[in-house]
């Protein structure tokens, strides 16, 4: 591809943003209520982010994540912060696998 044919782009309108936090502790997710709740299988653990009186998302984390570290750097990112102004967020963690956790049966 020849060099002629490529344009300048200017920059001047770009503007530079600190990244919020992205670590994956929970201690640093913000606004997170965590309930536990008996089962007739258990006890789950839901973390509750957001005005609870909003339309629901539930979020399930991947293999082997809970909902800190599978969603805590997607809800911080300044663009998906939105979300948490129009809807409440209830992170449903599998048995076993919130910190801290005892090992489960093998049933």
């Amino acid at each position: 591809m020849p060099s002629d044919t490529l344009d300048d782009i200017e920059l001047r309108t770009v503007q530079f943003q600190t990244p919020a936090i992205r670590t994956l502790n929970r201690s640093d997710f913000e606004g997170v209520e965590e309930v536990i709740v008996e089962t007739d299988r258990g006890t789950v653990l839901v973390a509750i982010q957001g005005d609870r009186r909003k339309p629901a998302i539930v979020s399930y984390h991947d293999i082997g994540l809970n909902y800190a570290s599978n969603f805590q750097a997607f809800f911080n990112y300044s663009e998906m912060r939105v979300l948490l102004d129009n809807f409440s967020v209830f992170h449903v963690n599998a048995p076993g696998q919130e910190e801290g956790a005892a090992t489960l049966p093998e049933k």
